[in-house]
């Protein structure tokens, strides 16, 4: 059986004033109805709404108010004289059910200041006062044993919806006004309130809220900047409650949808549509299109954004239907929808509908902020759930916010305009940073700052629904709107807004996923969002933007930090510290704190429940509070504090960053409602203010996913990811224009076979090639399809010999660049296993070889160069090699194979040595074995396949290897080189005598034309420009090759090839990424030596935590400083001693943290030793004599520990117990003279030094 839906709402709008001047009074109670001073007794009230006392026998309602801010003790003596507890009214007071002589005993309570009833009159919300003749009314009863509903239909009301929640049943009724007093005298009558039906509230947009946007120029590749860092929603699902999904059917629906809608749930009864969930009305097909949509129909506008574009294009769908065919209320009780969306593995909801309420904090609002916390009460433990509402169109009136938008524990989201200034009324979509007209705006009743957040919700192009009618969104009063084409349309309002942000949530959440290894909470992921939010100019605290217009680069970004996600808890006067440092933040700094708060009495009139406050203590003392704002940024002269909203910001703008430690105080100011046990739990986050993400570099490779809906193409990007290559991707075939801006096309056609390559895509790909392109394309099923076609024999220079090989073993060709030395299987094991009719080719042509072999029947892939382009071509499915490391292998050796002589390299000089780049053929990687040690120059002859030594270099196009040692008279022709080398991409070059380096292309974007080399080398003239700075800049991964390094790494804060740099650690974690601690930074390499993030810290010694890969540094200020994996800043703790520099080189397997460090200890220099446990704790220390250098110290087998010190004869060595109680032996290394820079313990606990 369906359920109806019941929604609430209030009418009009006034708002509470004087908030801040009662904040202090403990004797103030605030209702809706009306405020008034308990210590004065009750307000005078109107005769037939008000009772003097509970006949005896009676459980009556009070309101019991405490002497102050409240403590759990205090309500649990309340519990213990048989009273139940409802809901927390302000200030410091709950509503009570009690009998008379219950009531006696909590008045006697010492820290009970008054108990009053809770009267018929304050039942009543405000905005019933006028109301006359036939209305429609929510009313909420306590749940007892009384026949409540009976009295309610005796007194004429007609209820039309009827379910319960929480602790209370929610009835709606159509009832004569006059009766309203009479529901009110009802005992158990909880509050009464209007019932307002609910309603419904580009690649453009999408780049705007996805960190790069310039007017007329599109992100390079579909999506978004932060869908080119990796995020596009996978593994997320969202579920959109709205007007249905286009046809209702998964297996015809809308392309930009098609294969990741997940479920759809239809509760509108009695409508005939033909399928589950159809989209009559087209509202909520467009709304999931730009939260999901993939643009895999490819159309695009004039500046080539794709039509059909969402924020998060591979997020999974699930539309609960909740709107009929007329945009008319059909869906169920609140809680019902919520726990069907977590049912079904919802992690977003998105809602773009609401009642327009006026900032009135409804029992809708209750109970979404309920739901929130929990939305499946039939589930053991919380189902947290992030809920997103649309903030509503009855802009731009002050105070308009609608409901449920205007919960606490929601994402409200507001509209901003998007860009298309030249379609009809382009005024209101000219600039990106005004909020829409038609937006509401807060603040709440309450003064609750409100929108959350907005996003572009003008001229909005999404799926148009093949259910609805043309022109749906039309709207004749403003001249806007309307159809695209028969696949987009444009619509507007903040129900398109609100699907920008929760894309953006779907985007955070597998961004944290990925990250941390765990789904944000709803309360970590508002403030994520709220903390991307860059300010429009309007400043802070705002009711026309919120925090601002939502910026993903923000915290998909190494620089925003969570500091805390719901696993410490507060009481009333409770606190909790984190010590950050923000030097690195050169914007500015934004600290966010959210908590998903009690839900607020419905007839109080100030809805926080629990009040929590943010307090930021800068390193010279200067303290924020939070939500204390002069303009756009914290003013540190405002000692208020924010006593209304559970969001608290501090923003310190670039110019008062100081170095040195930050203290973030959370405080328990008013916790009257423990959520979670010991309170009230919170998040906590920093993000960087304003990030402008760079240009789009120019593109390496681009993914062309032809599969139909497969979503093979994730094969195909984490084999690229794995080998480090930048890639873009494309969900549908793009035209010649978009693939002529990459060096190579992936281009794989799954399971495909009737319209694997279609007539328009191969005359794509034949401009594409015809240009100098590069192809690898991979099917079953091409051949069968195309095998007869020209562009099959002419570009893929292929034969088609057969189909269904049922060979699933292939072998590679001895010698080949590709296959040398393979074996691969396409069956089974972590592939995709979807091979069914693998095919037979051959080579077609002297251009063409073979790559590899069926087992012991015919050719399955191979490879061509005409002089002109590449193309591989593998008559399987790459997505099915069984084994990530062969894929892996495979795709690195295709992608260098065709990459490989598509780029100019040129000479430079260092070191009065002419050293040439090289990029040597597969497998050629020991100069030992291929040159032998006596090399001066070897050039690669393209041509003959060879290399050949030679003294005399042309300044040409080429590879070349160069060995340092040998000889130097090299004599350089064709000199000066005048040229242009725009197409550079790669330099690795030779940084020191005796070091072998290479050069390959694919790893660094680096533009510059003009002269390259001039001046003088062994008798020849040279003088190095921009090259030579562009050389010395960062050296990257090369091969391995004999005496030398895999690469080499200068740290970008030398100011000169002179400069010293002190390294004081370096760490290996068990991914093999590698972390160097020195004098001017910290920083963490991947495996192929590419940065993955670094710091502006001086760093004495690095360990890795191998439980966690997290990291600990110990700092030249005395303190010690914990990394997670990814960068994020965890903790920052000062030693007992205040030394010259700490370091740490040892974690113990349970995380404890050895530091070493030299300093006056009790005024006399010391060698110093700390242990502190993974936290950053404090657990114990020691001393030993010093003698002018650094200690070192490292953990050895459990229970002990190894120091170093030095004395005047030599460095001792000491082995003690690790709490230094006592020392199993001592000797002194009398031939170093110094001090002992590092000692390690390996697997038989026996001691390596170095000195």
């Amino acid at each position: 059986m369906k359920n109806k839906t019941i929604i609430l709402v209030s009418l009009l709008g006034f708002f509470l004033l004087g908030v801040t001047s009662v904040q202090a009074t403990d004797s103030i109670i605030l209702l809706k109805a009306i405020g008034f001073n308990s210590s004065e007794g009750e307000p005078s009230l109107p005769e037939n709404l008000y009772i003097s006392e509970y006949p005896p026998g009676i459980r009556g309602y009070y309101i019991a108010q405490f002497t102050g801010n409240v403590n759990e003790t205090w309500k649990e003596e309340l519990r213990q004289t048989g009273c139940e507890i409802y809901d927390y009214i302000p200030e410091n007071a709950f509503v009570v059910r009690m009998d008379l002589k219950e009531k006696e005993a909590v008045q006697n309570m010492s820290f009970v200041q008054w108990v009053g009833i809770y009267q018929p009159f304050y039942k009543i919300s405000p905005r019933l006062s006028d109301a006359e003749g036939e209305v429609n009314i929510t009313v909420l009863s306590f749940r007892t044993e009384s026949k409540f509903i009976p009295e309610l239909e005796s007194l004429g009301g007609n209820i039309t919806s009827n379910y319960n929640f929480s602790y209370y049943d929610k009835n709606v009724l159509t009832i004569n006004a006059s009766k309203i007093d009479d529901i009110a005298l009802m005992n158990d009558t909880y509050w009464i309130e209007p019932y307002i039906e609910p309603e419904l509230f580009d690649e453009v947009s999408d780049e705007i809220v996805g960190g790069y946007w310039a007017a007329g120029t599109p992100w390079d590749g579909p999506g978004t900047y932060v869908n080119s860092l990796g995020y596009n929603g996978s593994g997320v699902l969202v579920s959109i409650a709205d007007t249905g999904l286009d046809d209702g059917n998964t297996t015809t629906m809308h392309l930009d949808m098609m294969g990741r809608v997940v479920g759809l749930i239809d509760y509108t009864e009695s409508d005939t549509s033909d399928g589950v969930a159809e989209d009559v009305h087209g509202h909520g097909t467009h709304c999931a299109g730009i939260v999901a949509g993939n643009a895999a129909i490819g159309t695009t506008d004039a500046d080539g954004y794709l039509y059909g574009m969402g924020v998060a294009p591979e997020a999974s769908i699930m539309q609960q239907r909740v709107f009929g065919d007329d945009g008319s209320w059909k869906g169920p009780a609140n809680g019902v929808l919520a726990q069907d969306a977590v049912q079904n593995g919802a992690d977003v909801g998105s809602n773009s509908w609401g009642m327009n309420t006026f900032g009135d904090y409804t029992s809708d609002d209750a109970e979404f902020d309920a739901l929130v916390r929990d939305a499946d009460s039939s589930t053991p433990g919380n189902q947290q759930y992030i809920l997103e509402f649309s903030a509503g169109n009855a802009g731009p009136v002050t105070g308009s916010i609608g409901s449920p938008a205007s919960a606490k524990n929601v994402i409200a989201t507001g509209a901003s305009e998007n860009y298309r200034p030249n379609l009809p009324q382009g005024w209101r979509a000219d600039n990106v940073d005004e909020i829409a007209d038609f937006s509401s705006r807060g603040p709440c009743e309450d003064g609750r700052i409100k929108p959350d957040i907005v996003a572009p919700g003008t001229w909005i192009s999404s799926a148009l629904s093949s259910s609805a009618s043309q022109g749906w969104s039309w709207n004749p009063d403003y001249g806007r709107w309307g159809n695209i084409n028969s696949d987009y349309e444009w619509c507007g309002g903040t129900s398109m807004a609100g699907p920008h942000v929760s894309g953006g949530a779907a985007l955070f959440v597998e961004y944290h996923r990925e990250t941390h290894g765990s789904t944000p909470s709803p309360a970590l992921t508002k403030a994520a969002l709220i903390s991307s939010a860059d300010d429009v100019g309007l400043g802070y605290p705002s009711n026309d933007q919120g925090w601002g217009e939502m910026n993903l680069t923000n915290v998909i970004n190494p620089q925003f930090v969570v500091l805390e996600d719901q696993s410490v808890a507060l009481a009333t006067g409770g606190s909790h510290a984190y010590n950050i440092m923000l030097s690195d933040y050169i914007n500015g700094a934004k600290i966010t704190l959210v908590w998903t708060d009690a839900p607020g009495s419905v007839s109080a009139s100030k809805a926080l429940v629990n009040d929590l406050d943010l307090v930021v203590t800068a390193p010279d003392g200067t303290t924020y509070h939070g939500n204390q704002f002069s303009g756009a940024w914290s003013d540190p002269t405002s000692g208020d504090f924010d006593r209304v909203n559970n969001i608290e910001n501090v923003f310190i703008n670039a110019g008062n960053i100081q170095s040195g430690t930050y203290q973030i105080t959370v405080l328990g100011y008013n916790v009257p409602a423990e959520v979670v046990p010991g309170g009230q739990d919170y998040a906590l986050v920093i993000a960087p203010v304003g990030r402008t993400p760079p240009m789009p570099p120019p593109a390496d490779i681009l993914i062309v996913d032809d599969d139909q809906g497969a979503n093979y193409e994730t094969y195909y990007k984490n084999a690229l990811h794995a080998n480090g290559y930048n890639y873009s991707y494309c969900s549908s075939p793009p035209d010649a224009s978009v693939l002529l801006n990459y060096s190579v096309v992936i281009w794989l056609t799954g399971d495909d076979y009737t319209s694997t390559l279609t007539p328009t895509e191969q005359a794509n790909l034949q401009t594409y090639l015809n240009n100098g392109g590069n192809l690898f394309i991979s099917g079953q099923d091409i051949g069968y399809d195309i095998g007869g076609s020209s562009f099959y024999h002419d570009y893929l220079h292929a034969n088609y010999v057969r189909d269904d090989t049922d060979i699933y073993t292939l072998n590679g060709v001895s010698g080949d660049p590709i296959s040398d030395g393979l074996t691969i299987g396409i069956s089974g094991g972590d592939g995709a296993n979807n091979q069914w009719y693998q095919s037979e080719i051959s080579p077609r042509d002297e251009s063409a070889s073979t790559v590899f072999n069926y087992a012991g029947d015919g050719c399955g892939a191979i490879k061509a160069d005409t002089g002109t382009y590449k193309v591989v071509y593998f008559a399987f499915g790459f997505e099915a090699i069984n084994n990530t490391a062969d894929r892996n292998m495979v795709m690195d050796r295709v992608m260098r194979w065709l990459m490989m002589t598509n780029y100019t390299f040129y000479l430079r000089v260092l070191q009065n040595y002419v050293s040439m780049p090289v990029l040597p053929p597969e497998g050629e990687r020991s100069p030992d074995d291929v040159f032998g040690r006596d090399v001066g120059v070897w050039e690669y002859d393209t041509e003959a396949g060879n290399w050949e030594r030679t003294t005399e270099v042309a300044c040409k196009k080429g590879y070349y290897i160069y060995n340092p040692w040998m000889p130097k008279n090299i004599t350089v022709t064709g000199v000066p080189c005048d040229v242009s080398v725009t197409d550079l991409i790669a330099i690795y070059s030779i940084l020191s005598v005796g070091q072998w380096a290479l050069v390959g292309p694919g790893y660094e974007n680096i533009s510059i034309t003009g002269t390259v080399l001039e001046g003088e080398v062994e008798g020849y003239n040279y003088t190095i420009n921009d090259f030579e700075q562009v050389c010395i800049l960062e050296v990257g991964r090369g091969y391995w090759m004999t005496g030398g390094p895999l690469w080499t790494k200068y740290s970008t804060r030398i100011d000169s090839e002179t400069q010293c740099l002190g390294v004081g650690g370096i760490a290996v974690d068990s991914e093999d990424n590698v972390i160097i601690a020195s004098n001017r930074d910290v920083i963490k390499y991947d495996p192929n030596g590419n940065v993955l993030w670094e710091y502006d810290l001086c760093g004495c010694g690095v360990a890795v935590d191998k439980t966690d890969n997290s990291i600990v540094v110990g700092l030249c200020n005395s303190s010690v400083i914990k990394f997670s994996k990814t960068g994020s800043i965890l903790w920052i703790e000062e030693l007992q001693e205040e030394l010259w520099l700490s370091s740490v080189k040892s974690i113990n397997p349970e995380g404890d943290i050895l530091v070493s460090g030299f300093g006056r200890v009790d005024g006399v220099f010391k060698s110093y030793y700390e242990i502190r446990d993974k936290n950053g704790n404090f657990i114990r220390s020691t001393t030993r004599p010093h003698n002018g250098w650094w200690p070192s110290a490292v953990f050895a087998e459990p229970g002990y520990i190894y120091l170093a010190y030095d004395l005047a004869q030599g460095v001792a060595i000491e082995k003690v117990t690790d709490d230094f109680s006592s020392t199993l032996w001592t000797t002194t290394l009398s031939n170093c003279s110094q001090y002992v820079s590092t000692m390690s313990v390996d697997s038989g606990n026996n001691l390596f030094v170095r000195g």
